[in-house]
């Protein structure tokens, strides 16, 4: 495993590029250095050139730096030495070797014991959807969650008490991961499968969430409408600047907006469907 520095010369990421990387690394982070952003992700071996030779097609990059090789559990053990909680009340995200604690005294904990490949909290997109998430009420509802990942989103519908929880994601690492998140916060109402969420339509969700790319978005909305029904709708991984259009293509798609939420350049939307 491989630490990958992009320095990207504008003060503002382009899309195309933002997507790119989100798409690779969900939680790799952003710092702000002189006008110009750095996201820093880690990736396999086998990604690196391929990473670069993508990238380098984007005029706007500054620099890549590439680091040496970091063995897997060393960098684990470097992550959870510095991974803390994480604050979205009512929750909290709490990292899972820490799970025999105290911090979860006030709040609703989600234990997470994933890597950086599969989310963390950390990002503003998937904040963005608890937040959404906690304002709505899901106390003996089925709950849809599309693009699963460590399975953060469906243990938060649970701990609100949905009566049932679908999670779907496409990877089967991501699959395996969120079902031992499931089984480390002891819950049963929670069922994960590595199948395209949207060709189960009409199952008549109470709550439908979807933490995804805009590219991924931009092209669901009539499937979206279908599986949504007449249900509610979570939908983040939504820049700021990709926000009207997304309005546009959803409520002609049959969507009602109701409100939406920011954190940094991301924009977080609940809609009925």
């Amino acid at each position: 495993m491989k630490q990958i520095e992009i320095d990207v010369i504008n003060d503002k990421l382009p899309v195309d590029v933002y997507e790119y990387l989100y798409s690779i690394a969900p939680e790799g982070f952003i710092e702000r250095t002189d006008g110009a952003h750095r996201f820093v992700l880690f990736v396999e071996d086998d990604m690196v050139e391929a990473i670069k030779d993508t990238l380098r097609s984007y005029v706007w990059i500054a620099d890549i730096k590439i680091g040496s090789s970091v063995e897997e559990n060393g960098w684990l053990k470097s992550w959870r030495d510095n991974y803390r909680p994480i604050k979205v009340p009512p929750f909290k995200i709490i990292p899972a070797w820490l799970k025999d604690s105290e911090l979860a005294e006030g709040f609703l904990p989600i234990y997470i014991n994933s890597g950086i490949a599969f989310g963390t909290g950390e990002h503003e997109t998937t904040q963005l959807c608890l937040r959404l998430l906690a304002d709505v009420n899901v106390k003996n509802k089925t709950v849809l969650d599309i693009g699963t990942g460590s399975g953060i989103l469906a243990i938060a519908a649970s701990r609100l008490g949905a009566k049932q929880v679908f999670a779907f994601d496409l990877d089967p690492v991501a699959v395996e991961v969120a079902q031992d998140n499931i089984a480390i916060n002891g819950l049963d109402n929670i069922q994960v499968f590595q199948k395209d969420a949207l060709k189960y339509r009409g199952q008549g969700y109470d709550v439908v969430m979807a933490n995804l790319v805009w590219s991924i978005l931009s092209e669901i909305s009539v499937p979206m409408k279908e599986t949504v029904g007449s249900g509610l709708f979570i939908a983040s991984g939504i820049l700021k600047e990709q926000f009207t259009d997304f309005l546009h293509l959803y409520e002609k798609a049959g969507f009602r907006y109701i409100t939406h939420k920011e954190m940094g350049e991301w924009v977080g939307v609940l809609m009925r469907g």
